[in-house]
């Protein structure tokens, strides 16, 4: 996994993996490394279209139901606690023909 991204002034950037890209928009990464993507989701446009194709991969996942255990509970407690993720699961069941895969609360 690439370490977490460094925002020390003077040191290069790294950027972060997919796999931790996945933890932080789950919310499963400790307040350091979350601060380092979200400073990074504002100042680096690389990185928010990374982060975008991260997030369009996780909804993909999960309407297919490819994702288990703990990820799959973040998910659903997590992610689609949000109205907006929500409608981004709805689009991805239209668009895989998936309509029961997702239940509203």
């Amino acid at each position: 996994m690439t370490a977490p991204a460094d925002t020390t002034p003077g040191r290069e950037l790294v950027c972060p993996d997919d796999e931790l890209v996945v933890r932080y928009l789950l919310g499963a990464l400790p307040a350091t490394e979350t601060e380092c993507l979200d400073e990074l989701s504002i100042t680096d446009d690389a990185f928010v279209v990374r982060l975008r194709t991260v997030e369009q991969d996780l909804v993909d996942a999960y309407v297919k139901g490819e994702l288990s255990g703990d990820t799959l509970a973040r998910f659903r407690s997590r992610y689609l606690a949000s109205p907006a993720q929500r409608q981004k699961v709805r689009f991805a069941q239209t668009m895989f023909g998936h309509p029961t895969a997702f239940r509203s609360r």
